[in-house]
């Protein structure tokens, strides 16, 4: 079996001066040993080794405790009063062994139940003496600094015990509306520190044999403005674990424990071989992202880089944090959830197929992180406003997609980013219609668009990888849980360009209905700097957009039969309104204050100009892109309506490569010209390696080509460069930078000096240098 992390070292261009670190979580993150300190008194089941299991009792068992986790799933949703977990599924479920390794997460939130792991494994070592580790015993837990993404997703778990042994864990997180802190609904945008964030519960027993703990749960509710709300939502994952618990219990009336436990190693083990073989297939390399944007907490005019670099060698990933800026405000994650997320990305990207087994998957990985950073949070860091865990699922997607791009048969899992790439909600609070008071988050953005893949378009209003079981609640259900009136909701047009468009998100609006007494505050990234990022030349996708309209006449327009539509009906209500910060705290929000977000467009995939024109036809006349942005960005003409000028938009294509050569900043050297070339492998949408002369080189593979660099080089050093805004490509979409950064924010893109071929883009700080984004091991290239 593959160790799973490696010992954290700070790197040369580290920008956090590393300090000597005990990972206890406690004074720094938690890391578990390999071999965990626990009591003599807790006894642990293993198989045996000699255990006999054929393929039909591992299909049937391993079924059935998919489905003892969809019940799990199912009782919480019964029990809950929670509109978050009812209707937007924002929780997960999980099966762990009796150490803590992940053997089976529901097809919900995956990054909430990936923390189980670490959970698991502090309260092994950490509780097992003292209170103890019982047969009854539940657990909660949500201080990020052990695992978990925010105070508000609250772990719930339980040992499952089988004749004195601890036999294996049953977890649970779902997301509360309000734990406290100092912004209802808990994400607290001001904070400057982890004192200003929700309080945590650290692997506390919150129930026993003989029930709930009442001074556990009287601390526990202690914080929250809505404790009776919580009570219950605490009993329904409470419950969900009961019941998962006493289902696998079941299991022993039919099959010996032995078997059970070895159906549940053998699926990891299964996975762990599976992620190998797929990487061996693949050339060893280094990959790189940068992302950057801005903010990071009200008034906030700074700029914030997170930066994950993968390394393969062989059948194993090397992942990394180094280069990230220092933590800010509430803008930051764990250790633990940073390993998560990026645990996320490599289950659906390489262990599609083995029933969300990310025990398996992340047993190929070592990861190596920083501390004091964005995305592995120091102890006085604050991580409320959940970003950079999401942030970084899509980066590791993103590197881990360009490494599979050689393989034809694995390049179908490469895609752009999705929605939810960072924060991106509203959330509301005060008196509700019947006078009592409430606090949540709005759940509307779980409709964003679907990145771009490799071989086709992304999806519209399609959701996130990482959610594979997600919904966006009803209209009507909000308002019948909450005091608003909801305006309209529809598809917005904010995709990423590309040769494969990214998935629109969706615009909406509502006003405040049935109250005068309540707030709304928004939570996002400028929409200046958006992280819906493209691939090989995709645009960027947006991110979010708030607007807000204080004492507008809208009820002026009720009372005339008029209901506003859409963005442009809401932009000429009378009133005082503007667009909002990324982050703002404490509006207003009654019956003639509005607010409206439009919220996440997938990125893009490759260069626009390669579209199939008549797709941008269709596109056209389905109001996806008007007829200036076929032009403009994607060259297509039109001889009439709905009729494509085949030799005007070959002429008109033409035309933009050359123009793009003549603004673009040229390479110090003139490239080779080449091709036709001895390709070797595939490397990126139009990038190869190439033999040249009995050199492996990296090549554009494009029209004439053209040889770029050796392998030993950044290509984007010998590549034409411009540096460019988003605002200036989508104006609708993008705001410009200036507007919410005071750095030099731009747009960079790369082009084959050649052919004019659109390689790549960078939303980047002018004095950045290109980020080398893919490196190829020459030795480990198909001979």
């Amino acid at each position: 079996m593959a160790t799973t992390d490696t010992t954290v070292e700070a790197a040369p261009e580290s920008a956090v001066e590393q300090p000597t670190i005990t990972w206890d979580g406690k004074d720094f993150p938690y890391k578990p040993a390999d071999d965990l300190p626990i009591s003599s008194k807790l006894k642990l089941h293993k198989a045996k080794p000699d255990t006999e299991l054929d393929p039909i009792t591992f299909e049937v068992l391993s079924t059935k405790l998919w489905n003892i986790n969809e019940e799990h799933a199912d009782t919480i949703q019964r029990v809950s009063g929670s509109p978050v977990v009812v209707d937007n599924y924002d929780f997960n479920t999980s099966i762990t062994t009796e150490s803590g390794e992940p053997f089976l997460f529901a097809p919900y939130i995956q990054y909430f139940a990936g923390a189980a792991e670490y959970i698991v494994k502090y309260t092994l070592e950490n509780r097992s003496e003292s209170p103890g580790i019982n047969p009854g015993d539940i657990f909660i837990s949500n201080d990020c600094l052990i695992a978990g993404s925010h105070q508000m997703d609250v772990g719930i778990y339980a040992p499952v015990f089988v004749d004195g042994e601890l036999f294996c864990w049953v977890f649970n997180a779902c997301h509360a509306r309000d734990t406290g802190g100092t912004e209802p609904g808990s994400f607290c945008i001001q904070a400057e520190s982890i004192f200003w964030d929700p309080p945590m519960m650290r692997a506390v027993k919150i129930a026993d044999e003989d029930g709930i703990r009442s001074d556990a749960e009287d601390t526990f509710l202690r914080f929250s403005r809505i404790p009776h709300m919580l009570a219950l939502e605490l009993r329904s994952q409470i419950a969900g674990v009961t019941r998962a618990r006493a289902r696998i219990e079941g299991l022993f009336e039919t099959y010996t424990t032995d078997v059970v436990k070895a159906t549940m190693d053998k699926l990891i083990d299964d996975t762990e071989a599976a992620v190998a073989d797929r990487l061996r297939g693949l050339p060893d390399g280094r990959w790189s992202d940068t992302v950057y944007c801005s903010g990071a907490f009200p008034g906030d005019r700074g700029i914030h880089k997170t930066v994950v670099t993968m390394e393969k060698k062989g059948d194993q990933l090397y992942f990394d944090n180094h280069g990230t800026d220092p933590q800010v405000a509430a803008f930051n994650c764990g250790f633990g959830q940073w390993r998560s997320a990026i645990g996320c990305a490599l289950t659906h990207m390489l262990a599609y197929d083995h029933k969300l087994c990310v025990g398996g998957a992340i047993r190929n990985a070592h990861f190596d992180a920083q501390i004091g950073t964005i995305s592995t949070v120091n102890r006085e860091g604050a991580f409320s406003t959940l970003h950079p865990q999401l942030l970084t699922i899509f980066q590791a997607e993103k590197v881990i997609g360009k490494m599979l791009f050689p393989d034809p048969e694995q390049r179908e899992h490469l895609m752009a980013t999705s929605m939810l790439s960072t924060c991106g909600w509203v959330t509301h609070s005060g008196t509700d219609q019947w006078g009592n008071q409430f606090a949540t988050v709005t759940l509307d953005h779980s409709a964003g668009g679907l990145g771009a893949f490799a071989t086709r378009d992304g999806i519209d209003q399609g959701g996130t990888t990482f959610w594979p079981k997600s919904e966006a609640p009803d209209c009507e259900a909000w308002e019948q849980f909450f005091p608003v009136l909801y305006l309209y909701r529809r598809a917005a047009l904010n995709a990423g360009h590309g040769k494969y468009r990214g998935g629109n998100g969706i615009a909406f609006a509502f006003i405040g209905h049935g109250t005068e007494d309540q707030a709304y505050s928004t939570i996002s990234v400028a929409t200046g700097t958006p992280t819906q990022t493209g691939v090989f030349g995709g645009h960027h996708g947006g991110t979010g957009l708030y607007y807000g309209i204080g004492g507008s006449n809208i009820q002026e327009e009720f009372a005339n039969g008029r209901i506003p539509a859409g963005p442009e009906d809401v932009r000429a209500l009378e009133g005082d309104g503007r667009v909002l910060g990324a982050k703002t705290n404490g509006l207003p929000l009654g019956p003639s204050d509005v607010i409206e977000q439009i919220v996440f467009g997938g990125g893009g995939y490759g260069d626009p100009l390669e579209r199939d024109p008549e797709a941008v036809v269709l596109d056209i006349e389905t109001g996806q892109v008007s007829e200036e942005t076929a032009e403009q960005i994607y060259g297509v003409k039109l001889s009439g309506p709905g009729e494509l000028d085949a030799k005007g938009t070959a002429n008109l294509r033409d035309e933009i490569r050359a123009g793009r050569l003549r603004e673009a900043t040229m390479p110090d050297k003139a490239p080779d010209r080449g091709g036709p070339f001895d390709v070797i492998i595939d490397v990126a949408e139009a990038l190869a390696v190439a033999d040249v002369e009995g050199t492996p080189m990296l090549v554009c593979t494009r029209g004439e080509g053209a040889v770029l660099c050796s392998l030993e080089e950044n290509y984007k050093e010998h590549v034409a460069r411009l540096d460019t805004s988003l605002h200036e490509i989508n104006g609708l979409v993008f705001t410009d930078p200036k507007t919410d950064t005071d750095a030099d924010v731009v747009y960079r893109q790369y082009f084959c000096p050649v052919t004019g071929t659109l390689l790549d883009n960078e939303l980047t700080i002018r004095e950045a240098p290109p980020v080398w984004d893919m490196k190829i091991d020459a030795d480990s290239l198909p001979r």
